[in-house]
């Protein structure tokens, strides 16, 4: 046995949760690119899979046959087997959350994380109106209530009519939305599912080290998702860029090999604190102010230790909706 690495959610967040009663295949885990709780896990009936199936059927060009015979046409198309990955039998047995909450899952020490713009890579960077915000997340997540939605309007303040808003877009090029959009966005499918389960993690007493990438690849995307990839294999155009460039580098590639080949990664360990006394767990921050990469000349802090504490309010949004998103 030993570490297994994932860069998509799926290849390790599921396999923490799959067969809990029996001996895990790996010691340790690396868990990048959200967790088993990201994003959708929906039963077959939700509306939402209803419609993207009739828009997958559209694109079959089977979208006005009966309903008797789709099941007995899609059988002819090439793509024969589809693999069961939920249900009684399947892969997900039950939803994500709910195994995080019953403490049914592989509990071995888990290094995981995220980059600050998760979400901007995804998002239609001309995004301008209020109303096109709140009609991305009606349509993205159905289940949110007439109610969740003025909520999550009052969690982000809208850009365009309220100027001390945290959200306001200073760049010129893109909507006047893009940068609320992605946060907002990014804190959903990422960065709520990555630290909700380190969370239950060390809750439980599992060691889990947390970390976020924060130095800027591209001005229209900020530290977007997958761009700490190069930074921790410290593949040679990074270490050539620049020395602060080069520093953030070999730190985070010290750190990741070292929660590989150690007992214990390089940083402490993130804790649940004592929220009471408005603690939080630790987190280590790379490259927050660095923005050479995007053409700036800023080297920023090559890395820091902080309590987690960035955008609280705005993942507590998402949290306390997980199961929203999996029923």
């Amino acid at each position: 046995m030993g570490v297994v690495l994932g860069r998509i959610l799926s290849q390790v967040g599921h396999h923490l949760l799959h067969n809990p009663d029996e001996p895990p295949l790996f010691h340790k885990a690396i868990i990048e690119s959200g967790a088993a709780t990201a994003k959708t896990v929906l039963p077959y009936e939700n509306s939402l899979l209803e419609q993207q199936f009739h828009d997958f059927l559209s694109h079959l060009g089977l979208q006005n046959l009966p309903t008797e015979e789709i099941l007995s046409s899609l059988r002819t198309l090439p793509f024969s087997l589809i693999k069961i990955i939920e249900g009684e039998g399947g892969i997900i047995t039950q939803a994500p959350i709910q195994a995080c909450k019953s403490g049914k899952w592989h509990q071995v020490p888990i290094m995981t994380g995220f980059n600050t713009n998760e979400g901007a890579i995804f998002i239609d960077p001309g995004i301008s109106t209020s109303d096109q915000f709140t009609k991305f997340f009606r349509v993205l997540l159905p289940n949110l209530s007439m109610e969740d939605l003025r909520i999550l309007n009052e969690t982000y303040p809208d850009p365009t009519t309220d100027p001390s808003s945290p959200y306001v877009e200073a760049r010129k090029e893109l909507g006047k939305q893009f940068f609320c959009m992605e946060q907002a966005y990014g804190h959903f499918a990422y960065i709520s599912p990555v630290r909700q389960p380190a969370h239950f993690a060390a809750s439980s007493g599992s060691p889990v080290w947390l970390y976020q990438f924060a130095a800027t690849s591209r001005r229209e995307g900020g530290a977007d998702h997958c761009d700490h990839n190069n930074f921790v294999t410290y593949n040679r155009e990074i270490r050539e860029f620049s020395p602060s460039i080069r520093d953030i580098s070999a730190k985070m590639h010290s750190y990741w090999t070292s929660g590989v080949v150690k007992e214990r990664a390089t940083w402490p360990k993130f804790g649940v604190g004592d929220v009471a006394e408005g603690k939080w767990g630790k987190i280590a921050v790379f490259g927050e102010g660095n923005d050479e990469i995007a053409g700036g000349g800023e080297r920023g802090v090559a890395v820091k230790i902080v309590e987690d504490v960035w955008v609280r309010e705005e993942c507590g949004f998402w949290e306390r909706r997980t199961e929203l998103f999996e029923s």
